[in-house]
């Protein structure tokens, strides 16, 4: 429409030509708004999904679950568990369990009178 009443020079061309132009700078505004608030949604999603699996795996992580049972666990496929992670924490998900226990032994080598073996063995390593 614009580019027709561009081409056209008719009587009131220029007030037309004005108002698309605002009608266009409207709806790209809209637009631009619409696809903020779903990436916003988005990232709450991402995060919700972050804060489920690290409540797992403090429950779960002496049991050594794969990411694939985390992942079936939360509804969601591993590949997209691991996305989540890499996006928001910068590390895979394999790289947040691997931590997770690397932490443990330390709180028990540091805390308590466990040797390296019993520790070993208490977090099935």
């Amino acid at each position: 429409a614009i580019a027709r009443e561009y081409r056209q020079p008719r009587a009131g061309r220029d007030l037309m030509l004005h108002s698309l132009i605002n009608v266009l700078v409207v709806w790209l505004s809209r637009r631009n708004s619409e696809e903020a608030g779903e990436q916003v949604q988005t990232m709450d999603r991402g995060r919700e999904h972050l804060q489920v699996f690290m409540h797992q795996l403090e429950t779960c992580f002496r049991e050594h679950w794969s990411i694939e049972q985390h992942a079936q666990a939360m509804g969601i496929s591993a590949a997209h568990l691991n996305a989540l992670c890499r996006r928001l924490c910068d590390q895979s998900a394999l790289q947040i369990i691997s931590q997770r226990l690397l932490l443990e032994a330390k709180r028990n080598l540091i805390y308590t009178t466990l040797t390296i073996n019993q520790v070993s063995d208490s977090l099935g390593l």
